[in-house]
């Protein structure tokens, strides 16, 4: 039997770590191992090469991935494609791919347009994003049971916090506002996570998975009328930092913008934000619009030439978050899945009750913490409402929680009253 390990999409810590496990348990199974030479490249182009227990010795501390990856974008309508990359998969009987929700959806294309006889993908979540959580997973109206820790966003989220804190040294020096931009286009796991543990003032948030009405309210009666966590009105914001340095007398000011999300000084600029909006925006082939920088810009304008002036510094955090050594949980993490993808696979072999559901297609594995040592296996049709139609959701946590927490972390904290 042949397996095949590929790494999709952009890197995330702790990759290796599934390379890893998964080669050696795969060779202890007398299975031929293979992996794919940069992601999506090595499978359009047959770029292959044997693997051997020594190649992955002394990796576990290594960010990327020794096989390399290129986050190419694979249209849907792009035909050609999608059979070039299934015909390269049908020469494994195993494959082992990591990714997010981008490379998981182009796999589904992949499964849905070609036979792939015999053919069975393990989907590895490998995410700095953390989108394939479950917003609702552990409240009593759970139900959806897909929830699934992804390899890399613990590191990227440690990432981020060492960042911010070597930030308030010059902060202290003089009134600064730091915008800090980090990952957070198909979730809002990493920003709730780092504005909560850095005190951030602001914590603004990607539009999926959507806020309950009741939600936004409670989270306005904390943190004024006048914001909204999904949209930047440049207006507001401005008065909120005039009225934060005059009346907290604070040095400095942080707040927390996921990156990528299409915020706008006016509201209205947004246009359409419904499913089908959402939809296009985790699948698509375009570089999403950066207007973080647009925002510190035009507030710097603003703050520029008076008496008592207030700098305006913009941080962008995203690639920094993706590198360097991973974080423990992030190895533990990747060991698991590694072992996961090919003991699940012989479990399927092993049970012909599973070959209508799991053999010959596309499965997502997932673990909920490292503390579990066991799994979960879901066949793609159990997961396309992932992203796709009116159930769609980017995944992440409930916000609410976080922002009442924000209160006892923000030093200084007090409601703003409407402005």
């Amino acid at each position: 039997m042949r397996c095949l390990i590929v790494t999709l999409g952009g890197d995330a810590p702790g990759i290796n770590s599934t390379v890893r496990a998964a080669t050696r348990i795969a060779i202890r199974r007398n299975m031929e191992v293979f992996g794919a030479k940069q992601g999506w490249v090595g499978l359009l182009n047959d770029q292959f090469w044997k693997l051997k227990e020594s190649d992955v010795g002394s990796i576990i501390n290594k960010g990327g991935s020794i096989l390399g990856s290129t986050d190419v974008k694979i249209p849907e309508q792009d035909d050609k494609a999608h059979a070039k990359i299934a015909e390269s998969l049908k020469k494994f009987d195993l494959v082992i791919a990591t990714g997010g929700l981008g490379s998981f959806t182009v796999l589904n294309r992949v499964y849905d347009k070609s036979r792939m006889n015999t053919t069975t993908t393990m989907f590895v979540p490998a995410s700095v994003e953390g989108e394939f959580l479950n917003p609702d997973h552990g409240s009593m109206s759970d139900h959806d049971p897909i929830h699934a820790e992804s390899i890399g966003a613990d590191t990227a989220g440690n990432r981020a916090i060492t960042a911010i804190d070597n930030l308030r040294d010059q902060a202290f020096h003089s009134r600064t506002v730091f915008i800090v931009e980090c990952v957070g286009t198909k979730s809002n796991f990493q920003p709730l996570q780092i504005g909560t543990s850095c005190g951030a003032q602001r914590i603004y948030l990607p539009i999926h998975p959507r806020l309950s009405e009741e939600d936004k309210e409670e989270i306005q009666e904390l943190y004024g009328t006048a914001f909204d966590p999904n949209y930047v009105d440049i207006n507001e914001m401005v008065h909120w930092i005039e009225d934060t340095f005059e009346k907290s007398k604070r040095k400095y000011l942080l707040v927390i913008l996921p990156s990528g999300v299409p915020m706008m000084s006016i509201r209205q600029q947004h246009g359409d934000t419904d499913e089908t909006a959402y939809e296009k925006m985790i699948t698509t082939t375009k570089p999403l619009e950066l207007t973080v920088l647009r925002v510190a810009e035009a507030l710097d304008i603003h703050f520029t030439g008076r008496a008592n002036p207030i700098q305006v510094r913009h941080v962008l955090l995203d690639d920094l978050q993706r590198g360097g050594a991973p974080s423990i949980k992030d190895r533990m993490l990747g060991t698991v899945y590694g072992e996961a993808a090919v003991e699940e696979y012989f479990s399927v072999l092993n049970n012909p009750g599973f070959d209508t559901d799991h053999r010959g297609n596309l499965n997502l594995l997932a673990i909920d913490g490292v503390g579990q040592m066991s799994w979960n296996c879901f066949p793609r049709e159990k997961v396309g409402h992932l992203f796709k139609g009116k159930y769609a959701r980017s995944g992440g946590l409930k916000p609410l929680p976080y922002f009442r927490q924000a209160r006892g972390l923000v030093s200084g904290y007090r409601p703003f009253a409407t402005l």
